[in-house]
């Protein structure tokens, strides 16, 4: 397998995140500031405000952790 088949298998392993401003809108409609978020992810409110401005993309436990409360805010939202 060549390094890049190997990083395309990797990558598609990862969760999928929405679109930045999706995820903004998510969190707005669930009614979350960017500081409770964090918390909630184990991030400061600056990179919360990174991920939603597709400035930066979380890795690892925290990328697993953000995608589960986009999800959960998307379901506790949906009408």
């Amino acid at each position: 397998m060549t390094v890049k088949e190997t990083v395309q298998k990797e990558m598609a392993k990862r969760p999928p995140l929405p679109e930045p401003s999706e995820r903004q809108a998510l969190r707005k409609k669930a009614r979350l500031t960017q500081v409770a978020l964090g918390l909630i992810v184990g991030v400061d409110r600056k990179m919360i405000s990174q991920y939603e401005n597709g400035i930066a993309e979380p890795t690892g436990a925290r990328r697993l952790r953000y995608v589960e409360a986009l999800n959960v805010m998307a379901d506790e939202t949906a009408p």
